[in-house]
């Protein structure tokens, strides 16, 4: 994690509604996160990308999911 959820963690008392990630590319990592990801509603392209060869050609992804409640 990096960021600003990473400060917050640390102690900080800024909020944020981001959370940036440097995930590990192995296949394996990638498909365990776009799992995750696809479980919190991140759309289906963004999971997509995640899954195949793509993402080192778009970094940084960004991804939105559905707003919690």
């Amino acid at each position: 994690m990096i960021g600003g959820f990473a400060r917050v963690v640390h102690g900080t008392g800024e909020l944020t509604r981001g959370l940036d990630i440097v995930p590990s590319l192995r296949e394996d990592n990638l498909r365990h996160l776009a799992n995750a990801l696809g479980d919190l509603g991140a759309s289906r392209a963004a999971v997509k990308t995640l899954q195949t060869s793509e993402l080192a050609e778009v970094e940084p992804l960004t991804v939105a999911t559905a707003p919690a409640g």
